[in-house]
């Protein structure tokens, strides 16, 4: 075969092969669109059936059903489902979480972050930590429950109103936040909550709150008693006042013993010298000479506020402290002054200031109506609010009892709405400073009305006159509290609550 035949049947050959080869490609080409197009096909069912399941899920979850569904917290009469459990544990998340943001370094929580994933102690999580907080709860307002269903207790015209506030309340929250309610309910007590849930839990909630000040406000406390425990706890009640100050050692670090010898010597002496006063205005000029002599750069001010620091008022009795033994002493009087040392050049000067006795000082009674900022669009719009009560008041007889009658339909403070506002035997440093400083006025008389503006927001007050002496209405509290306590005790084994962890478990965390 000659040359140019072979070069051609090659060329025919390569071409032919070509050929297949781009007719096999082509081949391929549509093998692997059809074995892609069968798998997208798959994937699409998949991606439809699983897509279909969590639209399912979540259709399920947003009716709110697999949380009303479970019980976990009952009695014979009443029962907490976790949706309202769900409020419940939320709620009290809410009411904890400035102080928990304020320590958050000491607690180590992250309130912004889901509670199941940050640890409280033991292998618990701050979830677990919640919601047996919210547990106790519920279980303590069913125990109440039934303790008022027991007394002919029921819920009111005053209950229903109080609900009504709340949820007002939540809706101009939701308002302001562009959300409807429903939504702003899933938002921030987890999904499926919706109002009824929230109306249900608050329903039982002030149903137990009027039991227990139903219950209180039924407790007598005698002068007898209030004697009677005075007797046996003297020691808390019999208050001093005295002035105190440390002089400390002042030596430089890596000091020879000799150095920290003569500081020592130095500091007692200068608390010797303040310990030679004789009446109150003498240990502040000895302390004020002091002052200026170890450190002569700080400005008047700044040495008056450190002698005024001084005074310590209305103290109680201390065991197993030195300086307390001292102060209680039947043989110290008032002017005498001791010097006392840790031992670690630290020199502390006392002097009893007053005689050891009761806080005989009379406390205050008072009724308030309190409007809440946050409940109004502004802050203007609250202070009109309580210009419209007062003047409504203005138009009754004004007498005490009219005024605890409007107490009773605007007031939002629930802790005194059962008392038609009242708070008696007030005492300094109970109240917020406003509130407390109107009560306290040296001009104050009875009868008074007027509007106080605090942080909790604007309150029309009435002032109803002087109270029982501190030491008296302390014991009386304290009496209450112990009476009530017996009553709780009491009706917590009377009444049995069924609590179930395992579905309780099942309720939303918090920004999960």
């Amino acid at each position: 075969m000659g040359k140019a035949k072979r070069a051609k049947e090659k060329r025919l050959q390569e071409a032919e092969l070509k050929a297949a080869a781009e007719a096999k490609k082509k081949s391929d080409k549509k093998e692997t669109a059809k074995i892609i197009t069968a798998v997208v096909a798959i994937v699409l069912a998949i991606s439809l059936v699983v897509g279909g399941i969590c639209l399912t899920v979540i259709k399920i979850k947003s009716s709110g059903n697999y949380l009303r569904d479970k019980v976990s917290v009952s009695s014979e009469n009443f029962k907490v489902n976790n949706a309202m459990l769900a409020y419940y544990f939320a709620d009290g998340f809410y009411s904890q979480k400035s102080y928990l943001d304020y320590y958050s370094s000491y607690f180590k929580i992250n309130t912004s972050a889901s509670l199941k994933s940050q640890n409280y102690s033991d292998g618990r999580t701050w979830y677990d930590y919640f919601l047996e907080y919210a547990v106790n709860s519920a279980s303590g307002i069913l125990v109440n429950a039934e303790a008022a269903k027991a007394a002919g207790i029921t819920s009111g015209e005053l209950e229903k109103s109080l609900v009504d506030k709340e949820i007002e309340a939540f809706e101009k929250t939701a308002k302001k936040e562009g959300m409807e309610l429903d939504e702003f309910f899933s938002e921030r007590y987890g999904l499926g909550v919706k109002e009824q849930d929230v109306r249900d839990a608050l329903d039982l909630y002030y149903l137990s709150l009027k039991y227990y000040y139903t219950t209180t406000n039924g407790i007598k406390v005698t002068d007898e008693e209030i004697s009677k425990y005075y007797d046996a706890h003297k020691d808390d009640y019999i208050l001093v006042d005295y002035k105190t100050y440390t002089v400390k050692a002042d030596y430089k670090s890596g000091a020879t013993n000799a150095e920290k010898k003569e500081a020592y010597e130095a500091a007692k002496s200068s608390a010797e010298m303040i310990a030679t006063a004789k009446t109150s205005k003498e240990f502040d000029d000895r302390l004020l000479s002091h002052l200026k002599t170890v450190d002569k750069n700080k400005k008047d001010d700044e040495y008056k506020k450190t002698v005024e620091a001084a005074l310590v008022e209305g103290e109680a009795y201390k065991k197993d402290s030195e300086y307390s033994k001292w102060l209680f002493d039947d043989k110290t009087e008032a002017g005498n002054t001791r010097v006392i040392d840790d031992g670690k050049g630290n020199y502390t000067v006392y002097m009893l200031i007053s005689e050891k006795s009761r806080d005989e000082s009379l406390t205050k009674d008072v009724r308030h109506i309190l409007l809440s900022e946050s409940a109004f669009d502004s802050k203007e719009a609250c202070l009109a609010a309580a210009e419209a009560v007062l003047a409504e008041f203005k138009k009754t007889d004004k007498t005490e009892a009219s005024f605890a009658a409007l107490a009773e339909k605007y007031t939002e403070d629930t802790g005194s709405i059962y008392k038609g506002g009242l708070y008696e035997n007030v005492e300094k440093g109970a109240m917020v400073e406003d509130f407390e400083e109107w009560c306290y006025d040296k001009d104050r008389k009875a009868g008074d009305v007027e509007i106080v503006h605090t942080d909790y927001g604007y309150h029309i007050m009435y002032f109803c006159g002087d109270g029982e002496a501190v030491w008296t209405a302390q014991i009386r509290e304290e009496l209450t509290e112990d009476k009530y306590d017996d009553i709780s005790e009491e009706i917590t084994k009377k009444y049995t609550i069924t609590t179930d962890l395992d579905k309780a478990s099942n309720i939303p965390d918090i920004n999960s």
